[in-house]
């Protein structure tokens, strides 16, 4: 099995800070800029990997930046030109990623009008 980490290796820092928002990134590395431990951006990608698998340009950078791994994954010679739906479903049967979808019982939202608040 083909490690996460593989994938998102070749991924470009500025890219990776573009997925999980240059704001947070920023602001982490600020907090730490006064600690010896330094922010790793691929451990926050590989940490987020479930959610940033549903951007569209995410999976479009693993093709271009990590085609040979999606391609052993993928069991085909390259993954340019097979569709961005394609390879993250291929991804999320190979990781084996599971999504909650269930939702909640109780969604109704209790409104009070003016006449009935105490």
């Amino acid at each position: 099995m083909i490690a996460i980490k593989g994938l998102i290796d070749n991924i470009p820092d500025g890219k990776k800070r573009e997925y999980l928002g240059r704001v947070f990134v920023n602001a982490l590395i600020k907090y730490y800029a006064s600690s010896p431990k330094e922010v790793d951006l691929n451990e926050l990608v590989l940490r987020s990997f479930n959610d940033l698998i549903q951007n569209n340009n995410f999976v479009k950078d693993l093709i271009k930046f990590s085609d040979e791994e999606l391609s052993k994954i993928l069991n085909v010679e390259s993954c340019i030109g097979i569709g961005v739906g394609q390879i993250r479903v291929s991804l999320i049967k190979y990781y084996d990623i599971q999504y909650d979808i269930s939702v909640p019982e109780d969604t109704k939202i209790d409104t009070l009008t003016q006449c009935e608040q105490p």
